[in-house]
């Protein structure tokens, strides 16, 4: 179930430069064995939980009114660093629980196709999932990839992977832009461009009203 449209806003910030600021400071994760590339930080709200409040509440307004309810809301806001790569190409992937992801655009000069581009499967693709023993090889070598380990058949059974999509939407990165979508739209970094991508990222889990303890989500897309 696709929740949420794909939504772009820009000068998200009033102050960026904190923001900014707050990134390079914060503690990182050291690399692991993930499907996704770069480090995560620990959650903001460890070191700033005014700014993560802030930033879901900023999330939630686009959608409802905060003032006319009480919400109970899920959420984990943290920030991301990626740092260039010889393969020069997002990995095509897709999430499942989150209902919401949010990513803000922190470089002062991010390069051209550096953003988020959005996929579709190809018609002879369009069983293609999680459950297909090829994407279970695909998430096996990247995330052994990104642990360290380089396996012999990475190549092929990435570019086979990639080659099962085509790009329908590409946002351009800009600092202080935000982008919304439904974390189940398949989706990646356009490329890695050639400085360190800087990012903060929020995803929002379960969203309740406290009132009448009922879950609330946006319209179902059609």
């Amino acid at each position: 179930m696709k929740y949420f449209p794909l939504t772009v806003l820009d000068n998200f910030f009033p102050d960026i430069e904190y923001v900014t600021n707050l990134s390079k400071k914060i503690e990182y994760q050291d690399l692991g064995s993930t499907p996704f590339p770069g480090k995560i930080s620990i959650d903001i709200e460890e070191v700033d939980k005014d700014l993560s409040d802030w930033v879901v509440r900023k999330v939630m307004n686009i959608f409802w009114d905060m003032s006319i309810a009480d919400y109970c809301i899920g959420s984990t806001v943290d920030f991301q660093k990626i740092e260039p790569s010889h393969f020069n190409y997002g990995l095509i992937h897709h999430e499942t629980i989150p209902k919401c992801a949010v990513v803000i655009y922190l470089n002062d000069d991010c390069d051209k196709d550096s953003g988020t581009s959005f996929y579709k499967l190809k018609k002879e693709h369009e069983y293609y999932d999680e459950n297909c023993l090829e994407y279970q090889k695909y998430i096996d070598v990247t995330t052994s990839f990104h642990g360290g380990v380089k396996p012999d058949n990475y190549n092929e059974i990435v570019e086979n992977h990639q080659n099962k999509f085509e790009e329908v939407m590409r946002v351009q990165p800009k600092q202080n832009r935000m982008i919304l979508y439904s974390p189940e739209v398949w989706h990646a970094q356009t490329t890695y461009g050639s400085k360190t991508r800087h990012t903060l990222r929020c995803f929002l889990h379960t969203i309740s009203v406290l009132n009448d303890n009922r879950e609330i989500m946006p319209p179902l897309l059609r």
